[in-house]
């Protein structure tokens, strides 16, 4: 049974590589159109190895080339260094398309980045990547996508920059094991992948989660203004207060301090006048 599974890998491995050379046939015919049309498929069929579709990407770029269309052919050519930085140009090709293969491997060494040796952290709940930026050009936009191998839905995010240093975190559960990523960078209105792409992801082994004290997101916070408290919501508090220490006691003991005296003296004054004038009645008769 594996013998037949390893016949019939090679059996499609080889139907690739025989459409490549059919391309690469065309392209020296100067059938462009039907070449591209024949590298398109190579580059759709998910059977296709590695070094069959750096090859098709760049025959891709050289029929582009031929057919005025330098945007298109950069395209391609960025796209097999991708998958291949350290890839080598064919000898005697036209110095047009060795130009345009330089300019692209120049935009391409300017914003690249490679996955650091701490590829990934892990909690309960996501997954944090980290990479490392080595092109000359720190200025692009670097955004980060990945998936579980089996599923289709990606999620994406921005790679947050320190140095060279670069990173972002997915929401991945735990019963993922293996992902699928890319990298795209964006500037000046355009995007490329500097790191795998869409139809060719890179592949990663998940490690072990790492328990945090973090994995679980902090519930959101609203934050509302302060709020005096009514009237209503304000206890009462009664004190009880001696009497000797109330203000009214003392007013009413200097009142009636002040009505004693008075009184002390206005009784002796009338007394006496009252003895006066019956004395001086008395002297008269």
């Amino acid at each position: 049974m594996t013998g037949l599974v390893c016949i019939a890998a090679l059996a499609i491995s080889s139907a690739s590589g025989d459409a490549v050379n059919k391309g690469k046939a065309l392209y020296r015919r100067g059938d462009f159109g039907e070449a591209t049309a024949v590298f398109d498929a190579v580059l759709s069929a998910p059977e296709s190895q590695t070094t069959e579709r750096v090859e098709a990407h760049l025959y891709f770029g050289f029929c582009q080339i031929a057919l005025d269309n330098e945007t298109a052919a950069q395209e391609r050519f960025l796209r097999a260094l991708e998958l291949d930085p350290n890839i080598e140009l064919p000898r005697g090709l036209p110095p047009k398309i060795v130009s345009a293969f330089e300019r692209a491997k120049t935009m391409f060494e300017a914003l690249a980045i490679e996955p650091m040796t701490r590829f990934m952290d892990r909690t309960e709940i996501a997954v944090t990547f980290h990479f490392k930026v080595v092109g000359r050009d720190r200025t692009g936009l670097l955004t980060l996508c990945a998936k579980p191998e089996a599923e289709a839905a990606l999620a994406c995010a921005e790679l947050k920059r320190d140095g060279d240093a670069a990173s972002a975190t997915l929401p991945i559960g735990t019963a993922v094991h293996t992902v699928e990523y890319f990298v795209t960078a964006t500037k000046a209105g355009r995007m490329r992948s500097v790191l795998g792409a869409a139809d060719t992801p890179r592949r990663a082994s998940l490690p072990d989660v790492v328990p945090s004290m973090t994995a679980t997101p902090p519930a959101s916070v609203t934050i509302r203004p302060s709020t005096l408290p009514t009237p209503e919501s304000v206890p009462l508090v009664v004190e009880r207060v001696p009497v000797f220490k109330q203000w009214w006691f003392w007013t009413v003991i200097g009142v009636v301090v002040a009505g004693g005296v008075a009184t002390a003296v206005a009784v002796p004054l009338a007394t006496a006048a009252t003895t006066a004038a019956t004395k001086i009645a008395l002297s008269f008769e």
